[in-house]
């Protein structure tokens, strides 16, 4: 379905002293019925590379065949009528015609490749009801909102019956319930033979490829079969910061107390020598207080204490 070998991409800005090289080294290949996932931060490359993979920009070097056809030398009419006929678009801005209604963007293909006007409404009807849109259809693009116009976008690929799709951020602008409505249709396809191309930042709809190429700064870096979303955010890092993987969080059972700091020292106590015992009192005169020494009687009186007679 899709080949590349050693394609690479350059600028020449104006202005510039030198190209600018938006990616290079890059091989790949894609079969039927399956998905491959391009993924790296914002400038690596990759929306680029996807638009070079469908024929909508020329390669600088090296050749993309694409259905059998080699890109490089095939002619503008040629690839016009492969993308026309075989090659789905997802975009984060959808390529609608402005002045169109929903309903005629979803026909569009159909009309261009010949169908009859009476099954192609039909058909163009019955998807846009599966998705949720038939309400929208005589509405014009600058009506919709995003995820509207991703809907309509979705059904025109699906009306298409394309055998390769390529797909650059067809999440981007949507909430959780439409993109999981791409999610699901995109899955659709690959289960009947579509072969799908991605560029995305969402890992955990990258995660859904069979194949997934991390980029990096237009380089390719890594090549994961069926990953997970955690295996793909590693890569990225081993990537961008040359570390390794990062380690999941320890649960608490896991986590070690810190040594505690020892004690400080104990005050050194010096020892007292005992002090010695009173001599015993001679015998108490009469007159006197009972069972206290001559200075408590005084403060016993001093505070009312009861002294015989």
């Amino acid at each position: 379905m899709l080949s590349a070998h050693k394609i690479s991409k350059v600028f020449w800005m104006r202005g510039a002293k030198k190209p600018l090289h938006v990616f290079g080294g890059v091989s790949l290949t894609l079969r039927a019925g399956e998905m491959l996932a391009l993924v790296g931060p914002s400038g690596s490359g990759k929306s680029t590379l996807l638009r070079c993979l469908a024929g909508l920009e020329p390669v600088t070097e090296g050749q993309v065949v694409l259905l059998q056809t080699n890109l490089s030398r095939a002619t503008r009419t040629a690839i016009a009528a492969m993308l026309r006929e075989d090659v789905g678009l997802l975009m984060v801005n959808p390529p609608l015609v402005p002045s169109l209604t929903a309903l005629q963007n979803v026909e569009l293909p159909g009309l261009l490749a010949a169908r009859s006007a009476w099954s192609n409404r039909e058909l163009a009807l019955r998807v846009l009801e599966e998705l949720g849109a038939r309400d929208i259809a005589n509405k014009v693009p600058g009506q919709l909102t995003p995820p509207q116009a991703a809907r309509v976008a979705l059904a025109r690929v699906l009306t298409q019956n394309p055998k390769i799709v390529f797909a650059d951020e067809p999440t981007g602008r949507l909430g959780i319930e439409d993109s999981d409505t791409v999610l699901e249709q995109l899955g659709n396809l690959t289960r009947k033979g579509c072969a799908v191309v991605l560029a995305t930042h969402d890992l955990h709809l990258a995660a859904r490829a069979d194949r997934v190429i991390t980029i990096i700064d237009g380089a390719p870096r890594a090549t994961l079969d069926h990953p997970s979303a955690y295996t793909i955010l590693a890569s990225l890092e081993r990537s961008t910061k040359g570390a390794t993987a990062p380690t999941p969080p320890p649960t608490p059972d896991a986590v070690l107390p810190s040594p505690a700091a020892p004690p400080p020292p104990a005050p050194a106590v010096r020892a007292t020598p005992p002090t010695p015992a009173a001599a015993p009192s001679p015998p108490a005169p009469p007159g006197s207080v009972r069972d206290g020494s001559a200075a408590d009687a005084a403060g016993g009186a001093g505070r009312g204490g009861e002294v015989e007679p």
